[in-house]
């Protein structure tokens, strides 16, 4: 019979903790970055989350967790919030370079400490993250110091009457990643759309042989560097003048 008892009591401990694990509270959600996303650094980058859950009566706060790609924590920032649906603001600190991973949990106090309500569901050994699910994935990357400068140039009607001529209105530098030009049509002079090309690496112009009126004409383009590891992505339009004599 005590075999028995001690039985009943164990089935039904498991059952009641099945119960507990199965209850769910998502109590806040990310907003901003996007998961997968990269963002500029090393230095502050601006989370936002929205919480889900609120207890009246009780002083609700959010913790965001920082971790390293591998799992380690690195930091956290607590957030006291007022109500259900609140937009929560944090500026967290990556003082490197890399892959993060940004984990939220919400609370709210009790009378023996504080219970945790989780966006999702982690698993640990010896403090290392396993496996996660509903968290954001951003990657921290310096700024592209992609530099472009354009001038005036000019070409000669007589000149696009013999042969097709090419000038060079753009200097760039400092471009991290590889780098691609293209002429934008919105922005550029229409009658001469159709007739130049754009070499893709340098933004050089390419007037094809023809018969040009006399005055100046417009070239939107779009120069973008294309980032690497270490580096985002940037692209600049400017709008180049040549002026046909």
């Amino acid at each position: 019979m005590t075999k028995l008892r001690k039985t009943i009591s164990i089935v039904l401990a498991v059952i009641m903790i099945m119960s507990v694990a199965q209850i769910s509270v998502f109590a806040a959600e990310f907003v901003s970055p996007a998961n997968n996303t990269v963002v500029t650094g090393p230095g502050n980058v601006k989370v936002k989350i929205k919480t889900q859950d609120f207890v009246e009566g009780k002083e609700n706060y959010c913790e965001i967790k920082i971790y390293s790609g591998d799992g380690t924590k690195l930091g956290y920032k607590d957030l006291k919030y007022t109500k259900k649906g609140q937009i929560l603001t944090a500026k967290l600190n990556f003082r490197d370079i890399g892959s993060y991973v940004l984990y939220c949990i919400c609370y709210h106090s009790t009378e023996n400490g504080f219970v945790e309500y989780s966006t999702g569901k982690w698993y640990y050994l010896n403090g290392k993250i396993l496996e996660a699910q509903d968290v954001i994935r951003i990657t921290v990357k310096r700024a592209n110091t992609l530099s472009v400068k354009t001038a005036a140039k000019s070409l000669k009607a007589s000149a696009l009457k013999k042969a097709q001529q090419t000038v060079n209105p753009v200097s760039i530098k400092k471009a991290r990643g590889k780098v691609t030009v293209k002429k934008i049509k919105k922005g550029t002079t229409s009658k001469i759309y159709k007739k130049i090309t754009i070499a893709k690496k340098t933004g050089a112009i390419t007037f094809k042989k023809g018969t040009y009126k006399r005055g100046t004409y417009k070239v939107k383009l779009k120069v973008t560097a294309a980032g690497n590891d270490e580096y985002t992505s940037k692209s600049k339009t400017v709008t180049v003048k040549i002026k046909v004599k």
